[in-house]
């Protein structure tokens, strides 16, 4: 994601600072059950760089960037409007109603209702994307327009909203708790490298096989923030009392090392003497929803898509979220950009259909991949009419059996992180000498065990 925004606004790494947030190497410090994996060092040969603010980069590993969402956000608000204000007009306010054109082949209107109560009709649209994120609100704006129909047509085709969104509830529930003000203790942290070059400090990633809970201690801007979370019946922390009996019982195969538990209890030390702050965000998490807008693309506008959550919902521990949404706009620039020189002032009328079609395959492989861990666990209830046990078993296996072989294999490990941050397609874990990783570790243990 980094590597994109850096291509939109070279002054990205400037701004991100002046706000506070911080670049550093994207090892994520993943420790699968408290077992240590490799992350993809091997790929990038370590390098000693200049960032365009100045700073140097001693790590080969593409960035990761810690900063706040709110701060964020608000970031990138300023690097939008400061490149491209003279072609961008904002109105605050709600869609209330699509208008098709006579044919029903795309969107002529968008009815808005303002902030203020004022009613809008945006005439002549060129492109309607649906951004709502976890409302999805593209499907009733489609719907009341007329486009999706809950009856079949006369080919015995439908768009029912029921065929469209699939949706299955992981009963997934986190905490996230930031501790500011940390003035001289972060330099007493018994962080590996110091606070100063900390990026992740350290991910306890919990599988079903020994536990349902987790957590992430990182650095984020110039706070450490902990988030803790889980499938099912989890026991979050409520106040601070709650915080290191959380965190000494997550179950996995080892504990949370005794520096880790070292630096919590220096954090909670600071904030009982009055110095550090904790600030506790329970937060709520949406079911995970895909909107199939590829099977109905014979009935869709050929001037509207929908990017990010807006299309698909997934559990937000992969942290995939960003990257998702950069890789619709970089769908969508693909196939803008392949429009013929002569269409160049109109939306093809097919644009619709080749993008949910080329965003479908890459989409589906992360919904198969993290709908099967999540129906790892006992507590998640599954698509209607799928079997929670059975459906993504094989997924599981093979998941399961790869992170162990990435302790120590470093293809194995390579593999698995270029696939976490979407910088490759899922195939890259099938390639031959992925495969043979994991099948020796697979072997291995099993002979081990007999």
């Amino acid at each position: 994601m980094v590597d994109g925004l850096r291509r939109l606004w070279p002054n990205l790494d400037i701004m991100v600072e002046q706000a506070g947030g911080v670049f550093r190497p994207g090892d994520f410090q993943l420790n699968f059950g408290g077992i240590p994996l490799l992350a993809a060092q091997s790929s990038y040969p370590t390098k000693t760089t200049k960032t365009a603010a100045g700073f140097e980069k001693t790590s080969g590993l593409p960035d990761t960037m810690l900063i706040r969402r709110p701060i964020f956000e608000a970031v990138l608000y300023r690097l939008l409007f400061s490149s491209s204000s003279d072609c961008i007009q904002t109105i605050q306010g709600t869609v209330t109603g699509l208008i098709p054109s006579s044919d029903m082949t795309d969107i002529r209107s968008v009815n808005v209702r303002t902030t203020g109560g004022e009613e809008k009709v945006l005439k002549d649209v060129g492109l309607v994307i649906d951004c709502t994120g976890s409302t999805q609100a593209g499907i009733k704006w489609l719907k009341s327009a007329g486009f999706i129909s809950s009856t079949p047509d006369n080919k015995g085709r439908t768009g029912a909203n029921s065929d469209l969104r699939i949706s299955y509830d992981h009963k997934l529930r986190y905490v996230t708790m930031t501790f500011d003000n940390l003035g001289d203790l972060v330099r007493d942290l018994p962080i590996p490298g110091g606070f100063d070059q900390a990026g992740f400090i350290y991910t306890y990633y919990a599988h079903c096989k020994w536990g349902n809970e987790g957590f992430v201690l990182t650095r984020m801007d110039n706070t450490i923030q902990l988030c803790c979370g889980g499938w099912g019946d989890v026991h979050l922390p409520k106040e601070r009392e709650d915080i290191l009996p959380y965190v000494r019982s997550v179950k996995g195969a080892h504990p949370a090392p005794l520096w880790v538990v070292r630096v919590v209890e220096m954090l909670l030390e600071s904030e009982q003497k009055g110095d550090a702050t904790i600030t506790f965000k329970p937060l709520k998490i949406p079911a995970p929803s895909f909107v199939q807008y590829h099977k109905i693309t014979h009935n869709l506008p050929s001037n509207f898509i929908a990017i990010g959550d807006s299309e698909m919902q997934l559990n937000p521990l992969f942290a995939q979220g960003c990257s998702k949404a950069l890789f619709g706009a970089m769908t969508l620039n693909t196939v803008l950009h392949n429009v013929a020189s002569k269409e160049l002032s109109r939306v093809p009328k097919n644009l619709s259909t080749i993008y949910f079609q080329r965003s479908h395959t890459t989409l589906e492989d992360i919904w198969t991949s993290t709908k099967a861990i999540d129906y790892g666990y006992s507590t998640t209830i599954p698509i209607k009419g799928e079997n929670r046990a059975r459906e993504g078993a094989i997924v599981r296996w093979y998941a399961y059996h790869a992170a162990r072989a990435a302790e120590t294999d470093e293809a194995v490990a390579s593999a698995l992180w270029h696939v976490r941050m979407l910088a490759t397609p899922q195939v890259e874990l099938f390639k031959p000498r992925v495969i043979l990783g994991v099948l020796r570790w697979a072997i291995v243990n099993t002979i081990t065990r007999n």
